[in-house]
């Protein structure tokens, strides 16, 4: 009875002094923490759990942990088991590690993400948020194949939603390549309730090769070829309306026999096209300023010579709304670089322990639940 008193001491104390702050005072300190310490602070009172589970404060604490971005890396691809390290580029320091507890049945396997991390292992399908240390299975999609041409997952805002959209073949059998679409909505506290829906896609689309999925300007983008050695194609997904839109890419001459490449980023909002060319020792980064009128501007010439190895550009790391890294990434020289777009500098990766070629994306704090409320 006396450990009861006096924690019901405590609480009245605790409220008491949280009025003596407005609530929007309190709110925007508190946005300022990590994840997984509001976890915690929301054992303090009722008023501190009342307050970080309000939609309204989830939303400023997304929108303050894009100023904070981290790397994501996975320790060991073809492992039965994933683990994953998040590490902070201002300080080069691993900060946070995380094991999913789940054991894939499959060598091959797709992980992609930015905010929360989505793990594909032939028809099981799971999402993890490695901020808070949730991790939920969502139910198995509808269709047969288990051959997967590309996924892509992005936030929308104004319904503080995710979409996870996945292209699967339609034939497993010969070289067709046709891919059909299923999206599934994942709800904040309600991981489960969802199901996967068929989309049409007209006109209809073939997918041999499909790069990671990157989200910018409300939609997610995907870099793809229908065949061999042929011509790059962009595809988005405007993540409100669901509707498909196919995207010219820079003019550009890629020669990937002698060791270009590409890939998409985002870059201050923006689709950006990194284009390596590995003659010149440059990176090309070109910037889609009107996606109506597909006009791409080169904004950027990274300058690597000096610099030995075959780069690709993995994503942009805002420090501030003016100031911000570009991550590139040589697998064949196991190198993490980060060019400073302001001063034109480059920063390498202090600590050697990080497992560079397990590099799986830019990542973002953030309080999205995948537990059933």
């Amino acid at each position: 009875m006396f450990d009861c008193e006096r924690e019901r001491e405590r609480e009245r104390d605790r409220s008491s002094t949280m009025e003596y702050f407005p609530r929007d005072v309190v709110m925007d300190i508190l946005a300022r923490l990590a994840a997984k310490d509001l976890c915690t602070c929301r054992c303090v009172s009722k008023q501190w759990l009342n307050l970080i589970s309000d939609p309204s404060f989830k939303k400023l604490h997304f929108h303050l942990s894009k100023k904070k971005p981290r790397l994501l890396f996975v320790t060991d691809l073809i492992s039965p088991t994933c683990d994953l390290l998040m590490f902070t580029p201002c300080d080069d320091g691993i900060c946070d590690y995380f094991s999913l507890n789940i054991t894939c049945e499959h060598t091959f396997r797709r992980i992609f993400g930015s905010d929360l991390i989505c793990v594909i292992d032939g028809r099981a399908v799971y999402v993890s948020n490695p901020s808070i240390h949730e991790v939920a299975r969502l139910p198995d999609w509808n269709h047969s194949s288990l051959s997967t041409a590309g996924v892509g997952l992005g936030y929308l805002a104004s319904m503080n939603e995710y979409k996870i959209v996945q292209f699967y073949y339609l034939n497993d059998q010969g070289f067709n390549y046709e891919v059909g679409v299923e999206i599934y909505t994942l709800k904040d506290g309600r991981p489960n309730l969802g199901f996967w829906r068929k989309v049409e896609i007209f006109p209809s689309m073939r997918m041999l090769w499909v790069e990671y999925s990157v989200v910018a300007n409300g939609a997610i983008h995907w870099l793809y070829t229908e065949e061999v050695y042929g011509e790059e194609k962009i595809v988005s997904m405007d993540l409100e309306n669901e509707d498909f839109t196919n995207i010219r890419c820079p003019e550009v001459c890629i020669d990937v026999d002698k060791g270009d490449k590409t890939s998409l980023i985002e870059l201050k909002g923006f689709l950006c096209f990194a284009h390596f060319l590995q003659k010149d020792s440059v990176m090309n980064l070109w910037m889609l300023k009107d996606q109506e009128t597909h006009f791409w501007l080169k904004e950027y010439t990274i300058d690597l010579r000096g610099i030995p190895g075959s780069y690709t550009g993995l994503g942009y790391v805002p420090w501030d709304d003016h100031v911000g890294e570009i991550s590139i990434y040589s697998s064949k020289e196991n190198r993490l670089l980060f060019y400073n777009i302001e001063n034109k500098r480059f920063r390498r990766v202090k600590n050697q322990s990080i497992p560079v070629d397990k590099l799986c994306c830019v990542y973002f704090d953030t309080m999205f639940s995948l537990q059933r409320r």
